[in-house]
Order: C-alpha cells, then structure tokens, then sequence
C-alpha cells in the first residue's frame, strides 16, 4: 500500500533547475518537499537529518561523487531511496549509479511527470528508469550474458 504522503529532498546545484523541479513536486497532494540542498555534502548531511523517503540527487555537483553519496546513504540513511537526476545518460554514469544501487535514474529532458513517476514508484520501493536508461541497462545485460 503507498504511502499518504511521500517526503521528498532535492539536491541540484543549479538555482533554476530546483526551483523548477521544487515547483512541480509541491504542487502535488502526495508530495513534501522536505529540504533542498545545493551540493553534494549538503545533501547527505540534510537525508541523515531529514530522513526523507526519497532523495532527487543531481549527479553533477560539487562534493563528493553522486556514487559515493549513493553509497554513503544505503550505510547511513537506508530508508532513504534515491532517484539520480541528471542530463547525462553516457555508460559510465549509469553503470556507476546503477552499481552504487540507486533506485532510479530520470533524465533532465524528460516531461516533469517524469519526476513525478519516479518519485512516486521508488517511494513504494520500486526501480523507475528514463525509457532510454532502461535500453542501455537491457543492452548491458544481454552482452554480459
């Protein structure tokens, strides 16, 4: 059963793009956005504090890699799941986030309800992946097979 409300903490380090995102996230009943924060470290300390459902973790910011963020949460922070968030959909990116164990993986040209999609299946435990993210993930186990 979902969750009544889904709390929510955003780490991009671009100003417009977290206003943007902010705004589509709390306009949503089933939405808290519980925190922003601008960089990496900002973020970790504020998912240990907050103890959000799900952190929005852009995955170029300054700070520690948004890998090690990813790793340092599921030691730290185990209930919170994060959604990389990001423009970037080269190999090494995703192969490096997907090992980290994000749940899932949004790409910053996609429609807002995108976010709102990811947000909504990873908080019910959930993998939500951008449609061409999942095609590389299936190109990569069906060549390691």
């Amino acid at each position: 059963m979902p969750k009544a409300r889904v709390r929510v903490l955003l780490a991009d380090d671009h100003p417009l793009m977290r206003a943007g995102i902010a705004q589509t996230l709390s306009k949503e009943k089933d939405i808290d956005l519980v925190g922003e924060a601008a960089d990496a470290q900002d973020a970790r300390r504020q998912a240990l504090a907050l103890r959000p459902d799900v952190l929005l973790l852009d995955v170029s910011m300054p700070g520690p890699r948004a890998a090690e963020t990813v790793v340092y949460l599921k030691k730290h922070c185990p209930e919170t799941r994060v959604v990389a968030l990001t423009a970037y959909d080269d190999d090494v990116y995703v192969t490096a986030l997907v090992d980290a164990g994000v749940y899932g993986y949004v790409l910053k040209d996609e429609p807002p309800e995108a976010v709102l999609r990811a947000v909504r299946t990873v908080a019910e435990g959930e993998s939500w992946f951008s449609s061409s993210i999942m095609e590389r993930l299936n190109r990569r186990k069906t060549s390691a097979a």
